[in-house]
């Protein structure tokens, strides 16, 4: 049997991916790794591994560079947070830089705390929502309402945590953290499958590469079918199978709405009603036997 080809974004074979890492460079540990985080092959394969100085230095690593410009790698993580030119992040000494930060505004202050008191936030707040992957924008902006910060997703969805929030699009926090901080939108840092080398399977065994690919099969949206598993608790087989609301209603069934998991309240036949999810779906599926029937 004849090993199938590696084929790299510019058409070229390769009788392996090793063979196809090795010709662009590349580690084919760094390769995968990056296409499980969503990269496309071109970006995966062609980005430079190492780190690179404003003066075009190259180093293998983070703590290399560091140690050439004689600052540590702490040092160096907290002036690349608080928004400092690579440059100021390298060449300013410890004694005469008093953590110098800078807000999204380009506004320099000599502390992140002095920064805080500008914008009426504690120096707390200020760290608990870098943690959670905001942007500097939010994390100075948004008021401070709640002791907890809540997560809205690019729906408007709101969650009581980011790592809810990840949860319910089927990603994790880590991953969403590190492709906010690298450039992504919300969109794609939510939507964008990872890729771990495993694979989705539906209630019938057949399996998908993630679950985008899955759910396009079914006719689903991510974001119905998660919703169906999270917040309505349904097995896979309904979360995937159900049709949505607007198959649902008609003559008869004229609305529907939410209460609480898994109850609705319904206008059927003019009159207001209280339903359960199944029955709602009992509904359905009496009524397309019989347009089936006909």
């Amino acid at each position: 049997m004849v090993a199938l080809k590696c084929i790299d974004h510019i058409g070229n074979k390769f009788d392996s991916k090793l063979a196809m890492c090795t010709y662009w460079k590349i580690n084919l540990g760094t390769y995968t790794s990056r296409i499980d985080l969503g990269w496309n092959q071109k970006d995966a394969l062609e980005t430079p591994v190492g780190w690179i100085d404003h003066l075009g230095n190259k180093f293998s690593s983070k703590a290399e560079m560091c140690e050439y410009w004689k600052i540590s790698k702490t040092t160096y993580d907290r002036r690349a947070k608080n928004g400092l030119s690579l440059k100021d992040i390298l060449e300013s000494s410890v004694k005469n830089m008093k953590c110098k930060c800078r807000d999204h505004l380009g506004n320099e202050f000599s502390s992140i705390s002095e920064m805080c008191r500008y914008w009426k936030i504690s120096i707390s707040v200020y760290h608990s929502r870098s943690k959670l992957g905001m942007p500097l924008k939010e994390i100075l902006e948004t008021p401070v309402k709640d002791k907890k910060y809540k997560c809205t997703d690019h729906l408007g969805q709101e969650f009581r945590s980011l790592t809810n929030m990840c949860s319910y699009w089927g990603t994790d926090a880590n991953t969403y953290t590190y492709r906010i901080e690298h450039g992504w939108n919300q969109k794609d840092a939510l939507e964008t499958p990872v890729r771990y080398g495993l694979k989705y399977k539906d209630h019938l065994g057949n399996e998908f590469d993630c679950l985008k690919d899955m759910c396009k099969y079914w006719g689903v949206k991510i974001v119905t079918y998660s919703q169906r598993i999270n917040t309505y608790g349904k097995a896979k087989k309904e979360a995937l199978e159900y049709p949505s609301p607007s198959m649902i209603l008609d003559s008869n069934l004229t609305s529907m709405s939410l209460i609480e998991k898994g109850f609705y309240k319904v206008t059927y036949l003019g009159e207001e009603d209280i339903w359960t999810y199944d029955e709602l779906m009992s509904y359905y599926r009496s009524n397309l036997e019989s347009s089936l029937a006909v």
